[in-house]
């Protein structure tokens, strides 16, 4: 299957779930679980799907999901990437306030 139709039809899955109330996330750590499930659902096989980790010449950052290979042959293990999803959330209910400091957060640190 062609990865870029996967990948829009795994958000594309996760948001009409997310609008019918299938599911309802309150952390970013809900959404990847989500698309973890949508992929063993869709795909059938986990071997390339990593979460929270490592990307090759990103050693010290890590990312909400890849898929991609590892490769065990550098310092320390990391995945040769065929895509990555970053997650960002800012859930209701948190006040203006909130969301800035949030917000400021993820541009300062996360990206």
């Amino acid at each position: 299957m062609n990865k870029r139709l996967l990948i829009k039809e795994l958000l594309e899955n996760l948001s009409k779930d997310y609008v019918d109330k299938k599911f309802t996330p309150i952390l970013e750590a809900d959404v990847v679980g989500y698309l973890y499930y949508l992929w063993i659902s869709k795909m059938g096989d986990a071997r390339k799907v990593h979460l929270d980790t490592r990307i090759c010449g990103f050693e010290d950052s890590r990312f909400d999901f890849v898929v991609g290979d590892v490769n065990f042959h550098a310092e320390k293990p990391c995945i040769k990437p065929e895509f990555v999803i970053e997650v960002k959330s800012f859930p209701p209910g948190f006040t203006n306030q909130q969301h800035r400091a949030r917000y400021l957060h993820v541009i300062k640190k996360d990206i």
